[in-house]
């Protein structure tokens, strides 16, 4: 059925400056609230959410508002990650028209560094993650001959230095894609990256998700070459004929090696 939600509190008195967006977690009756928190970061409409502020936020089970921070532009993906072996919270921050960078917070939620792709590339927001030895895996949107190409780059944390790099057209012909190329002379968004799992002790392969083509890359870090395809019009796993494998999000590593 549908779910209709009314938050009850919008407004704080101790800080009536903080808006943040309003919104509801929905349980189903009887069922046993965890501890755990919920990590979001919501992107009000302006025409819609009047006077709404973005920023990440940390909710609990029932709903209750943990922390919020205000912040200039459009946030994206607030993780936890590990920074030399302590955890610490990161999220995408929009910064200007090409890109943004990854904020980096400590326990007290106070900023310890920031993660940015290299070369000059705008960060994109869908994909950071952070390995155990000082790596951080990101992505950029790179125009390049009337497409945007995706990039994905290791970067050593300390340095910004970029330790590898993939690009997508020198990997995956724009043929492959199932988004139709604009008729308005704006870039054709041909890959659209989305996820990036990153090489495991077990398995030393980069995975990378394609939404426009409907595939993922299993890629060699060592040459950058493709080891295997899933999905797609290049599938080598056979999927079913009566599967519909398309425009797939956030693939990532299970502990035991799957592939969720």
């Amino acid at each position: 059925r549908r779910i209709d939600c009314h938050p009850t509190a919008r407004r704080f008195h101790t800080l009536p400056g903080l808006r943040p967006t309003g919104f509801c977690v929905a349980t189903r009756p009887g069922a046993k609230l965890t501890s755990d928190k919920l990590l979001v970061t919501p992107r009000p409409d302006s025409r819609v959410n009047k006077g709404e502020q973005f920023g990440p936020m940390i909710v609990s089970t029932d709903g209750m508002l943990l922390w919020f921070e205000r912040r200039p532009d459009k946030v994206h993906e607030l993780k936890v990650v590990r920074l030399d072996g302590r955890p610490a919270l990161a999220f995408w921050q929009r910064h200007g028209s090409s890109g943004g960078y990854y904020q980096l917070l400590d326990e007290r939620y106070r900023p310890i560094g920031r993660i940015r792709a290299g070369h000059g590339f705008g960060t994109n927001l869908h994909e950071l993650a952070v390995t155990p030895g000082g790596a951080a895996w990101v992505s950029a949107d790179v125009k390049r001959h009337g497409m945007v190409e995706f990039v994905v780059q290791r970067v050593d944390i300390a340095t910004g230095r970029v330790t590898f790099q993939w690009r997508s057209l020198d990997h995956v012909k724009p043929r492959d894609s199932y988004e139709r190329r604009p008729r308005n002379g704006k870039p054709w968004d041909y890959f659209h990256g989305n996820a990036i799992a990153p090489p495991t002790a077990e398995d030393p392969t980069v995975v990378i998700s394609s939404r426009n083509t409907s595939s993922l890359y299993g890629v060699d870090p060592a040459t950058g070459r493709t080891k295997w395809i899933l999905g797609g019009k290049g599938d080598q796993f056979a999927l079913p004929t009566g599967w519909r494998f398309c425009a797939q999000h956030d693939a990532h590593r299970l502990p035991d090696g799957d592939v969720m």
